[in-house]
């Protein structure tokens, strides 16, 4: 892994690559099929964002292993886009071309016939993926999974060769679309699906007016799954408004009112990144304001002061003056 930063500082885990593959944390678990550590990476509040950031590719390298289940669990558990590619996939290579060039046809065949690709799909070369095969693992007749991949992508009618320029360009755009698609409804029944759970076991996603007819205590777990889902899908402010309920109700939610319970800053760190990514000034503020409350909080993790520093930043870049609102 990459070391310490210039200035001496320890990078967040969500930071660091590792040295010589420049693969972050959860792509480097996903790679070499560390099925624990990459359910931790993708549910930790400090890495999450690995699952579905636009420069984080963990389903791609899952499969280019052949980690079909771990692949599996980041898509049906954390809404991972299984068509996500980028530049460190030798190139924006498409997922399916990378499972096929190394012979894995479990995971060709899940990523086409459970995650809808398109078998058709060409890399940026206009390369289909049986023509893939051939440019990229020249021993490929000699590798039984290879050529188990190259009969299924012919018996699909891939015929094996490079597309022209202008249909490649179209091929491409249509793919790019029916990716966002994809993963739009994927968040968007992730959503659906945690305020179904929080209806359930009787939660209320909004504060109702009257404060002593709720305590989110009970539901605490369902309403932050709320707060993730929204997050995800870019609702920055709801979810924020979420996680603030959340945090106050995990500091009090016990018989000795520990107001300092360490499972409060995780829940303290999503409602920071929540409000600074708002385009609202008040929610910034409001984030400038909580951080600097949690900070003084005993036991105060250090990623809590790098939230601080990052909302710091972001009111010095739109000259927002730092004040607290309460």
């Amino acid at each position: 892994m990459v070391g310490l930063k210039p200035d001496g500082s320890v990078p967040n885990i969500g930071d660091i690559k590792v040295r010589g593959y420049g693969l972050n944390a959860l792509e480097w678990a996903a790679r070499r099929g560390n099925y624990s550590i990459a359910e931790w990476l993708a549910s930790d509040s400090r890495t999450r964002m690995l699952v579905t950031h636009s420069d984080s590719a963990p389903v791609a390298w899952a499969c280019y292993t052949n980690r079909v289940e771990l692949a599996t669990m980041l898509i049906d558990q954390y809404g991972a886009n299984s068509h996500s590619t980028t530049e460190v996939v030798f190139g924006y290579k498409p997922p399916s071309h990378l499972a096929s060039e190394n012979g894995n046809l479990l995971a060709l065949k899940f990523l086409v016939e459970k995650c809808g690709h398109d078998i058709f799909e060409c890399d940026d070369l206009g390369q289909d993926i049986r023509a893939s095969l051939r440019k990229n693992n020249r021993v490929w007749m000699d590798v039984d999974g290879c050529v188990a991949c190259d009969e299924y992508a012919k018996e699909k009618g891939v015929e094996g060769e490079i597309i022209r320029s202008g249909n490649r360009r179209r091929q491409n755009e249509l793919s790019s679309n029916n990716s966002r698609q994809q993963q739009q409804s994927s968040l968007e029944e992730k959503l659906s699906a945690a305020l179904q759970r929080l209806e359930f076991v009787g939660g209320k996603e909004k504060e109702p007016d009257n404060d002593g007819a709720d305590n989110p205590g009970e539901y605490l777990n369902e309403l932050v799954a709320v707060g993730d889902a929204r997050y995800e899908l870019g609702q920055y402010n709801e979810a924020g408004g979420i996680y603030y309920r959340s945090y106050y109700a995990a500091m009090h939610h016990n018989s000795n009112n520990d107001i300092n319970k360490l499972t409060t800053f995780p829940t303290a760190h999503k409602m920071l990144q929540s409000f600074m990514r708002s385009n609202d000034e008040h929610y910034i503020k409001q984030a400038f304001g909580m951080a600097k409350q949690t900070c003084m909080m005993p036991g105060c993790p250090p990623y809590i002061r790098e939230d601080l520093k990052q909302v710091e930043k972001i009111m010095a870049n739109k000259s927002i003056k730092m004040e607290w609102l309460f």
